[in-house]
């Protein structure tokens, strides 16, 4: 086999540099060093052979494989680099000696978050309505020798708990019932109840009404026997003109709040015996 001195070869292809000695010694045109990424990556994408035993190779794909993988380097290289243009510029801002606005901005945000969420979570006092009245005593007692009565009944409150966003947890519910005309106690009762966030509820309480006057001619008294006297047909009765007076303690909340509810013209649920002495 005849040899080919070096000078001979890089003489035959002339000054351009192109052949296979150029090619392979890295001295021509084909060398990476002289071409762009992209250039160098279509070239050994087309040049590539299709692989062995391939039936989805098709002419060009080694090209657009290639090219997907200049843009996927380019996109990669774009967010590292906005990460790290970012992550220079949070250090640099605390070099400038921010820390202390930092501070107060989180700070700031801690307590406008505590307060949103103290809007939401802090129980809020309920206001109440009259329901109905309903006896529960089969014999009312009342006596005109020491102007007094005693009697029971259940008394129906609506709680209305709109204002509040959770539930509402009642205890020692007070009630305290006295005559509007006079201001006089006249019933009370207790009891405890929960009722649902923003709804309205109905609550029961039992309720004793008594008092004892001393004489009969006491405006609160005269004013009951009037209204829960005995039942004749032809008398009518009068009604009751009552206001209630509601203290309760509410879980999550210090000390006791406070409503009120009043019905006029309320018809007396019970009637006493006509034989009261």
């Amino acid at each position: 086999m005849a040899s080919y001195p070096v000078a001979d070869l890089e003489a035959t292809h002339g000054d351009n540099g192109w052949g296979s000695y150029s090619d392979f010694n890295n001295k021509g045109p084909n060398d990476r060093r002289y071409t762009t990424s992209a250039s160098y990556d279509l070239l050994l994408a087309d040049t590539a052979p299709p692989p062995v035993l391939s039936k989805d190779w098709s002419a060009g794909e080694g090209r657009r494989e290639a090219k997907d993988a200049g843009i996927r380097r380019k996109t990669t290289n774009a967010v590292g680099g906005f990460f790290k243009t970012k992550t220079h510029a949070v250090k640099s801002w605390f070099k400038q000696g921010n820390r202390g606005k930092l501070a107060v901005f989180v700070a700031f945000f801690f307590i406008c978050a505590l307060a949103l969420t103290l809007y939401f979570v802090i129980p809020r006092a309920p206001s109440y309505a009259y329901g109905i009245l309903a006896s529960e005593d089969s014999d009312p007692q009342v006596a005109n020798t020491d102007a007094s009565f005693s009697w029971k009944a259940n008394l129906t409150l609506k709680v209305d708990s709109s204002a509040s966003y959770v539930p509402l947890h009642m205890t020692d519910f007070d009630v305290q019932v006295s005559l509007l005309s006079t201001g006089v106690l006249v019933g009370s009762g207790k009891t405890s109840a929960s009722v649902s966030g923003h709804s309205e509820t109905n609550i029961t309480v039992p309720i004793t009404f008594s008092g004892q006057f001393g004489n009969k001619t006491d405006a609160t008294y005269a004013a009951m026997l009037a209204a829960c006297g005995p039942i004749y047909p032809t008398t009518d009765r009068g009604t009751l003109d009552l206001t209630f007076a509601i203290t309760t303690k509410i879980l999550g909340l210090i000390g006791h709040f406070s409503g009120a509810a009043q019905e006029t013209g309320l018809t007396c649920p019970i009637a006493f015996s006509s034989s009261h002495s």
